[in-house]
């Protein structure tokens, strides 16, 4: 069976970034529970910052040849960490609201459900790495089984 790769784009340029490490754990999380993904690393806070921005805006400037657009038809899930943790605190979802409408808008499918954003960040890993609720652990997995099975229906040459 074919390799299945996932790129991330890492918006946060601190060395000990929450987002980075979250993305970490999807990174082992593929490995350990989604066979033949490939992950290179994601970011998000709690809006988005401009590298990531930049990184969106330059890669959409990409042309294939004839292929089109890069992101055009690509499957992109959302996911994030934020240190908030009083009430209200949205873990990213603002952030991901303004990212999905970029995403919409270069001709991207994004996963909807369930959602991936962890509060309180800097509480919310074990020394592992692992997350320490089980069921943000779990959404992340069927989020990338998702992206996968998305990835692959609208994969034509890519």
């Amino acid at each position: 069976m074919a390799t299945f790769r996932i790129a991330g784009i890492c918006g946060s340029l601190r060395k000990a970034s929450i987002n980075k490490k979250l993305l970490l754990r999807v990174q082992q999380l593929c490995t350990e529970r989604i066979p033949n993904a490939v992950i290179e690393i994601v970011n998000w806070d709690d809006i988005p910052v401009g590298p990531l921005k930049n990184a969106i805006d330059w890669a959409s400037r990409v042309r294939l040849g004839d292929r089109g657009d890069v992101f055009k038809g690509k499957a992109v899930a959302l996911m994030g960490a934020s240190p908030g943790s009083a009430p209200g605190s949205a873990g990213s979802g603002r952030a991901q609201l303004a990212l999905r409408q970029s995403f919409t808008s270069l001709n991207c499918y994004c996963i909807n459900l369930p959602t991936v954003m962890v509060t309180d960040a800097y509480n919310a890993f074990n020394e592992d790495g692992s997350l320490k609720n089980v069921r943000l652990e779990n959404n992340i997995v069927s989020v990338l089984e998702q992206l996968i099975v998305l990835g692959k229906k609208f994969q034509v040459g890519n």
